[in-house]
């Protein structure tokens, strides 16, 4: 019976270990929806990013809140930042080339 509950405490932690981290709480996901900016509509989900609603969504990988900020990272650590001004405002930084455009919601969760 001991080897039998090492060999479960053993499985558990392996699961454990393999288990994707947790999702950001809610809170620090205010930027998720439809967006209209300065040059174009962005669209976030809880996993990706579309720089335009015509484009494929960019899978999130990392997810990082400080405050009303918040930056995501995605393939090949290119980075966007983007801060809630309020429920309906948020600013976007390109962290590759410096863009920076005003967006306002058009949809999605507020």
């Amino acid at each position: 019976m001991p080897a039998f509950r090492a060999v479960a405490l053993l499985g558990v932690l392996l699961l454990t270990a393999c288990a994707p981290p947790p999702s950001p709480e809610p809170a620090s996901l205010r930027f998720i929806g439809t967006w209209r900016c300065d040059m174009t509509t962005m669209v976030f989900t809880r996993n990706s990013y579309s720089p335009s609603p015509d484009e494929a969504g960019m899978p999130i990988r990392q997810i990082e809140t400080r405050g009303d900020e918040t930056t995501m990272t995605f393939d090949n650590n290119y980075q966007i930042t983007v801060k809630m001004n309020g429920t309906d405002q948020m600013s976007w930084l390109s962290g590759a080339t410096g863009d920076a455009q005003q967006c306002t919601r058009i949809a999605g969760a507020t």
